[in-house]
C-alpha cells in the first residue's frame, strides 16, 4: 500500500516539493554557518519524494541552545521560506 501511495504523491506533488527543498538546500549550503540547515533540507527533500513508509525520530536537544533555537526563522524566512510557500501555494 506504501508503494502506491508513494506514487501517487510523487505524481500529485510530491516531485515539485522534493525539489523545492533541494533548492533551499543548495541555498542554505552557499554559506558555512547555512550547511546544517542545508542538509536538513536535503533530508526533508528525501522524506517529500516519498514519505510513506517513513519514520521521523526526533531528538531531545542538548541543554542550552534552546535559546538560540529563536534565531532560526528569521534567515529561514528569507532563504528558503519564500520558495517553500511560494511552491505550495502554486501547487495547491
Amino acid at each position: 500500500m506504501s508503494i502506491l501511495g508513494n506514487i501517487l504523491w510523487f505524481i500529485f506533488g510530491g516531485l515539485l516539493s522534493g525539489l523545492s527543498w533541494i533548492l533551499s538546500g543548495v541555498i542554505w549550503c552557499i554559506t558555512i554557518v547555512g550547511i546544517p540547515y542545508g542538509r536538513q533540507c536535503f533530508k526533508f527533500a528525501s522524506m517529500s519524494f516519498a514519505p510513506f513508509g517513513k519514520e521521523i525520530v526526533t531528538l531531545k536537544l542538548k541543554r542550552g541552545r534552546e535559546k538560540y533555537e529563536i534565531f532560526y526563522p528569521i534567515p529561514s524566512m528569507f532563504l528558503s521560506g519564500f520558495l517553500i510557500d511560494f511552491i505550495g501555494i502554486t501547487v495547491s
